[in-house]
């Protein structure tokens, strides 16, 4: 409950993130969250080139000079619980 004190706020925030090389992004997704990093690890390891490869030309359209500036999005909230 939110007595006495403001509405909470919501802020949809939108950035990139250059990464160096699509392996990055790779490693980010195996090691990055428990619930990804089993699901890749439950994988037959012959998949494991594939979903590499499926990482890399997604991030594709991303290319720049100095890599690749993948999108990230997030949604912030504050207030203060009384």
């Amino acid at each position: 409950m939110w007595r006495g004190s403001p509405k909470p706020k919501r802020a949809e925030c939108a950035a990139s993130g250059v990464l160096p090389r699509p392996e990055i992004c790779w490693r980010g997704f195996a090691e990055g969250t428990v619930r990804t990093a089993a699901l890749i690890e439950a994988q037959p390891a012959a998949a494991l080139p594939q979903i590499a490869a499926a990482i890399a030309h997604g991030i594709a359209a991303y290319r720049r000079t100095d890599g690749f500036a993948v999108p990230v999005a997030a949604i912030l909230g504050s207030g203060v619980r009384s």
